[in-house]
């Protein structure tokens, strides 16, 4: 495909970048979109709510109109997208991410703070 120039270790291509990117902000941006047109989407397609607005009040609406096996797949999917975006972004920029808000005094000492309590607790606050 695209022969560009290699990228530096550790950094990802442009596509990567933009998915991840994407699985963090098109939930987000979804749930704004479909406020409107909920109850139309209920009655018409509701596996379509359910994957633009995965939240407790709809999706109790939805699992009595869907078959389990479905209603199942678009949940687990639906919510492990957002989750896969912000590992890879956090991976991909988060020490460069405190590394520049650590230059401030004010949020060196906030920086300093989280990556101590992460260092610390990481799995209880992984499991919280």
């Amino acid at each position: 495909m695209g022969g560009g120039a290699a990228a530096e270790p550790g950094v990802p291509r442009l596509w990567a970048r933009v998915l991840a990117i994407a699985c963090l902000v098109l939930p987000q941006a979804s749930v704004l979109l479909v406020q409107g047109a909920a109850p139309l989407l209920l009655r018409e397609a509701p596996l379509v709510l359910l994957a633009l607005h995965p939240f407790a009040p709809w999706s109790l609406l939805v699992s009595s109109r869907t078959d389990l096996l479905p209603f199942l797949a678009v949940m687990v999917l639906v919510r492990t997208l957002p989750c896969c975006g912000d590992y890879l972004v956090g991976r991909w920029y988060g020490t460069r991410a405190l590394d520049w808000l650590s230059r401030k005094p004010r949020t060196r000492r906030l920086t300093t703070a989280g990556r101590r309590l992460s260092v610390r607790a990481g799995g209880a606050l992984l499991v919280l």
